[in-house]
């Protein structure tokens, strides 16, 4: 928690401007920021400029057409029907792993608080 909040800390305002500029959120963008998202929104709907894919083609060794790379996971599937023995098969074992994980918490030696303790500052100093 602390090597976050120190994180956080440390990130500039100017930082978090040029994130939210880059993402789109900002009103004021410079031509620069404008033309860069049009020529992303251009490769987006498929009207890339040809020179670009090709400085990426050079890039990824490749000679893959944009449009096919567009459509590369057209056939794939992401999601599938599970039937209801699949289902309670799948419930069943991770009540099975649920029950092993207590088993073997409760062979583990007790730590006690003094133990817990020292073992926290020893991480807490090695981390920061």
């Amino acid at each position: 928690m602390r090597i976050a909040d120190y994180a956080w800390r440390n990130v500039t305002e100017t930082t978090i401007k040029n994130y939210f500029i880059k993402a789109g959120f900002s009103e004021n963008k410079t031509s620069s920021e404008t033309g860069e998202v049009d020529s992303i929104k251009h490769s987006i709907e498929g009207e890339i400029n040809p020179e670009q894919w090709a400085s990426i083609q050079k890039d990824c060794n490749t000679n893959i057409s944009f449009e096919d790379f567009l459509d590369v996971d057209n056939e794939l599937q992401t999601c599938g029907t599970m039937t209801d023995k699949e289902i309670v098969a799948n419930i069943n074992a991770e009540i099975s792993d649920e029950e092993n994980e207590e088993l073997d918490q409760q062979k583990h030696k007790k730590v006690t608080i003094k133990e817990a303790e020292k073992a926290v500052e020893l991480l807490q100093s090695f981390l920061e």
